[in-house]
């Protein structure tokens, strides 16, 4: 256990080459305790009250600003996707980081090496897109345009200075802290509760769910998923979070380009 070690002796990350080598290769679950996610010492309630008081506060701040600023202000995408990643961060800090020895080390953040971060991270991001262009394919040949998102995402970007700083921002700063929340701090007290299949399928489901868009909730889920698998394959915040900020500015560089009809492009993170 994480927290039986003194402050001079912090666990190492799994090895990699270790971990790929296990039976069922390199999309295999580890065997091993999951990679020590079940270690974590937060439990569901902490998370449910995090989810629950990050979404009333939210959704209270949100429609305040809205009412305030007026819907169509330049900056309030920019204001909301602070707040909302700020709120994530905050979070994770107030119910895990603060209160367990070494949380931030149990989060995730720690190393890893940078050649199996890559290779992962690629793999990862290229299920995602592949997932993303088969669901498009088959929800355009059925005519079911309500399966498509919904999200503008050059009316979220704006222009100019703050379409600069919101392009930095969720691709950056919103795919660090939801892949903290969701897959560091959530995910990991799902899993000590249900076990990791079960834990991943579950969070993924609450992530996609939470992006509040019914055309990009299924492949948002399965990239969720896939960015589970990821976390606990590499024991590291790290290879999904770059993953995840790959997606989104994949997404902002092509939203005006044909390719922005496929739903994993087309729907931000």
């Amino acid at each position: 256990m994480a927290d039986a070690l003194p402050p001079s002796q912090p666990q190492a990350a799994p090895d990699m080459t270790q971990l790929r080598s296990e039976r069922g290769g390199v999309f295999a679950l580890p065997s091993n305790g999951m990679n020590g996610l079940n270690a974590a010492p937060w439990r569901v309630r902490d998370a449910a009250f995090a989810c629950a008081a990050i979404f009333v506060c939210g959704m209270g701040v949100g429609v305040a600003l809205a009412a305030l600023m007026g819907r169509d202000n330049a900056a309030l995408p920019t204001l909301l996707i602070a707040l909302t990643a700020g709120g994530l961060l905050f979070g994770v800090w107030l119910f895990a980081a603060r209160r367990y020895a070494d949380g931030w080390r149990l989060l995730g953040v720690r190393r890893v090496a940078l050649k199996p971060m890559l290779g992962l991270s690629t793999l990862t991001l290229g299920a995602s897109l592949l997932f993303g262009g088969v669901y498009a394919a088959i929800v355009i040949a059925l005519g079911w345009d309500f399966l498509l998102p919904s999200q503008d995402i050059d009316e979220i970007l704006g222009s100019g200075a703050l379409r600069a700083l919101n392009f930095a921002m969720v691709g950056s700063v919103a795919p660090f802290a939801e892949e903290l929340f969701f897959r560091g701090f959530l995910m990991a007290a799902l899993i000590r509760l249900m076990g990791g299949a079960r834990g991943i399928l579950v969070s993924a489901a609450i992530f996609a769910v939470v992006h509040i868009d019914i055309g990009a909730m299924i492949p948002i889920f399965v990239t969720g998923a896939l960015l589970g698998w990821l976390y606990i394959r590499s024991a590291s915040i790290w290879p999904p979070t770059l993953a995840h900020a790959a997606q989104n500015i994949l997404a902002m560089t092509f939203a005006n380009q044909t390719i922005s009809s496929i739903p994993i492009f087309s729907t931000l993170n």
